[in-house]
């Protein structure tokens, strides 16, 4: 009864023996399929991806977000011009009411002079089209606006270091009094910069929002009239940027793509993932971007810049023309600080955006208004060594043939 499991012993060792002395090729308990054949596919494994194309720049001409901003500014030889469009809700003041005054309250945000005290000159006008309503692509130019009767100006210099700055503006009553009387006519009113004294830029939201204040009266003055005062909500907004003349004729062909500036500039840039498995598990992804030391616009206090990286959603093809219109996630897959003077690359890790990259990924200033500080990196047209690369690591599930 004991022969059995001693035999059994001796035929394992003799196979153990013969499985030290023969290569994995050799190995019998594989070779007479007694245990599974386990490849070691799990290994973590790297590749270095080159840029493929999208490596091109583009700007918006309109945004809607939390800020505003009004002004000129030359930026690297261009000139960069914004105007803010503003609409408030007319119908809070009764029909037949006689409107005695209207003041435009706005809030200068925290630094919103860009670290440029000089007076900037911004004239109020009255907005003759609903074009930018009824149209939310309409972008520069819109001429759709006319000066106040009398016209009317204010002056904004430096914001200072506090939360808000407030900028009370009176403008004539029968501004009001006429949206009250044909609501139709109310299409808003437009800020326009007059001077020189850079971008200023206004909170656009919550309780620093814009908002019109109304002084009217009700009833005869034969029969008591009372006087009331309401402040008028707002209720559209936008800020219109000029086209860049570097973009008029589209981009695409260029050694160096833009990211921020008075422009508001978006760079993009795709990899191709076809050299990854399939079935590979990405650990992480690390894109390297070159900075083009000629392409640096610094127009800020500070020289820092936080970017974000975002999941293009459609893009048109790498022909983008002058105004394109790209779809990507709002919200940044990731961010990073540049230095414009002083870093000459930026790694920044994108492993959320796992195999997105191949629909191309949106690099932009990390805020809802322009940054005066600009940088551009160095494009697949650009030199070899500092074209843009994605470093990819990844590993394989087990392999097992049975």
């Amino acid at each position: 009864m004991r022969l059995f499991p001693r035999s059994k012993h001796l035929f394992v060792c003799t196979l153990s023996i013969a499985l030290a002395a023969c290569s994995e090729r050799e190995d019998p308990l594989r070779d007479f399929g007694l245990v599974p054949d386990i490849v070691d596919s799990t290994a973590i494994r790297t590749l270095v991806l080159p840029a493929s194309d999208l490596d091109t720049f583009f700007q918006t001409t309109r945004n809607s977000g939390s800020r505003l901003w009004v002004g000129i500014e030359s930026e690297a030889a261009e000139l960069a011009e914004a105007k803010a469009l503003l609409r408030f809700e007319e119908s809070v003041v009764p029909p037949g009411a006689e409107v005695l005054a209207d003041t435009l309250h706005l809030f200068c945000d925290l630094r919103g002079d860009y670290g440029d005290p000089a007076l900037q000159t911004i004239e109020v006008e009255r907005i003759t089209s609903d074009s930018w309503i009824a149209d939310e692509s309409e972008g520069w130019p819109f001429d759709g606006h006319e000066p106040l009767n009398p016209p009317v100006m204010f002056g904004v210099a430096a914001c200072v270091d506090t939360p808000t700055t407030p900028v009370s503006v009176i403008l004539p009553a029968g501004l009001v009094a006429g949206w009250v009387a044909v609501p139709d006519s109310n299409f808003g009113l437009a800020l326009v910069a007059n001077g020189g004294g850079g971008f200023k830029r206004f909170l656009a939201a919550g309780s620093s929002a814009p908002v019109l204040g109304v002084r009217y009266m009700t009833g005869s003055a034969a029969a008591a009239a009372e006087t009331a005062r309401v402040r008028l909500p707002l209720t559209e907004h936008g800020t219109l940027t000029r086209l860049s003349p570097a973009v008029e004729n589209g981009t695409g062909g260029e050694n160096f793509a833009l990211v921020g500036g008075a422009f508001d500039y978006r760079g993009i840039v795709r990899f191709d993932l076809s050299a990854v498995p399939v079935n590979a598990s990405v650990n992480r992804l690390r894109m390297t971007l070159s900075l083009d030391p000629g392409s640096v616009f610094l127009g800020e206090d500070s020289t820092r810049v936080a970017i974000g990286v975002h999941e293009i959603v459609d893009v048109p093809a790498e022909s983008l023309q002058a105004r394109p219109r790209i779809g990507f996630v709002t919200a940044a897959a990731a961010t990073a600080v540049v230095n414009a003077a002083a870093d000459t690359s930026v790694t920044i890790a994108i492993t959320p955006l796992a195999r997105a990259v191949e629909r191309g990924i949106l690099l932009k200033v990390n805020r809802d208004f322009p940054a005066l500080i600009r940088f551009g990196f160095v494009t697949r047209e650009g030199a070899a060594a500092l074209r843009p690369r994605l470093e990819v690591t990844y590993s394989l599930p087990a392999k097992i043939r049975l």
